[in-house]
């Protein structure tokens, strides 16, 4: 986890879930994190198996361009990624593992800038699988909120199981992601992994 805010962010949930697999969303407290709400999101699984945002924060809403609530998750990234993110987000939603995304975000006046995507279980007594997360872009350009993001794509992804990995894992390497069409170069120096379509993963900790 590179950015101070997405550390933050972990730090208050792993604090809040204690020794349970995820804290009840709620036991989450908006004031506590107040610093980190313009960033934040919370996801939520429709009857209909939709993934859409239930909550989204200012600042992301305005790098958007656009309302997030209502919004299903993946119609934010590009075509290729969704299966993947799908698979991701249910992981994240069931309670399984923490997802954190190196992602780039591609504005309608063509500028490019990285964020770091961080999704996090959240327990629910009432039903309705739900998860928090949060967006940290990587700078603060000028462009940011006033040239809306239009797409956002994968680099790289970690997967983290919290009970066998505690901790902020900031030492840990990141997984690239390869080109759709990778060189032969590129195949062999490829890190070993689980190939899921265009992406190479490694599950952190993770025996099944």
């Amino acid at each position: 986890m590179r950015q101070q805010q997405t550390r933050d962010l972990f730090l208050y949930w792993n604090r809040l879930r204690g020794a349970d697999k995820a804290p009840h969303r709620n036991s989450i407290e908006p004031s506590d994190i107040r610093t980190l709400l313009p960033g934040t999101f919370i996801l939520q699984r429709q009857s209909d198996g939709t993934i859409e945002f239930r909550l989204a924060g200012t600042a992301l809403c305005q790098q958007f361009g656009t309302e997030l609530r209502g919004h299903a998750f993946q119609t934010l990234f590009h075509p290729r990624d969704r299966r993947m993110l799908l698979r991701l987000a249910d992981q994240a939603l069931t309670g399984d593992a923490i997802t954190v995304l190196a992602i780039d975000g591609f504005s309608e006046g063509g500028e490019r800038i990285s964020y770091e995507l961080l999704i996090l279980p959240l327990a629910s007594e009432e039903g309705g699988e739900r998860a928090l997360g949060s967006a940290v872009p990587s700078e603060r350009p000028y462009w940011l909120g006033n040239d809306p993001i239009v797409e956002w794509k994968m680099r790289s992804v970690r997967i983290i199981d919290p009970e066998r990995e505690p901790g902020l894992l900031s030492g840990r390497t990141e997984i690239k992601v390869p080109p759709i069409a990778p060189t032969k170069h590129a195949i062999q120096n490829m890190p070993i992994g689980r190939k899921i379509a265009h992406l190479t993963v490694l599950q952190g900790g993770r025996s099944d």
